[in-house]
């Protein structure tokens, strides 16, 4: 299929391309999947009520009310689960509040907020990577971003050197903090997949020179061709003076 052109927007650095046309081939399918895990896994640390195993000690156990001495209790970063209910999650009371958010618990909840919020704008941004063709110095800030959501999910761990677990009780780590572990690895992975989409601000193809075509200088004449595993692939060849082509991705030429 060919058709000519009489402009080439070369300064354009976001195209929208057709949904799930995968512009970054299935590197970014793969990215979108990572994504979508990381995020159910980010939301569900934060808010379950078994991120921390506590072993209450008995120099302590009147801070904790009805709580049993060398028994381990679940605990979240913001409810904990009942004492003799399993499964059952409660707001901390204002004992256990009073003797559990030290700075280092507080430091811990707020990064695991932010940890979401950065979760969340970066799944939106890199499922967008699936028929969005950028250029690749927003690809860099979506990296950014899904590296920063990694590093507040791992400060969300700081829990671990609290009051709680420093002096009052034995702490071990839970489903919760397992969890968090498993969505921090997997926002580091996305942000290196997305930091290595191509670059598209030169068309994504170093130039050459092509005698295939035979057309008058100045023209541009775009091809398309259907890959086996059924992507498309557009070739623009502009016309040399001299009757050569230079050939370039098509991906920023407009479509007829």
């Amino acid at each position: 299929m060919m058709s000519e052109h009489n402009d080439l927007d070369a300064n354009n650095s976001f195209i929208p391309q057709r949904a799930f046309s995968y512009p970054y081939g299935y590197t970014s399918a793969l990215a979108s999947v990572i994504a979508l895990v990381a995020l159910i896994l980010s939301m569900s640390s934060t808010f379950r009520c078994d991120f921390i195993k506590v072993n209450i000690v008995d120099k302590q156990q009147s801070l904790f009310g009805s709580y049993d001495e060398d028994h381990w209790y679940s605990f979240g970063l913001w409810i904990r689960e009942e004492e003799e209910t399993p499964g059952l999650c409660l707001e901390y009371n204002e004992n256990e509040r009073n003797a559990l958010f030290d700075s280092k618990w507080g430091t811990a909840r707020v990064s695991s907020i932010m940890a979401d919020v950065f979760a969340v704008i970066s799944a939106i941004l890199v499922l967008s990577s699936t028929c969005v063709k950028a250029d690749r110095r927003l690809w860099r800030i979506v990296a950014c971003f899904c590296l920063l959501g990694s590093l507040m999910e791992t400060l969300s761990l700081l829990v671990f050197g609290s009051t709680l677990c420093s002096d009052i009780s034995d702490c071990k780590v839970d489903r919760g903090a397992a969890i968090n572990l498993a969505a921090s690895f997997l926002w580091s992975a996305c942000g290196l997949i997305v930091a290595m989409y191509p670059d598209t601000a030169n068309h994504g193809v170093t130039p050459v020179i092509d005698h295939a075509i035979s057309a008058p200088p100045g023209s541009i004449v775009r091809t398309e061709t259907t890959a086996p595993d059924g992507t498309v692939q557009s070739i623009v060849r502009i016309v040399n003076d001299d009757g050569t082509c230079t050939i370039t991705d098509a991906a920023k030429a407009e479509i007829v």
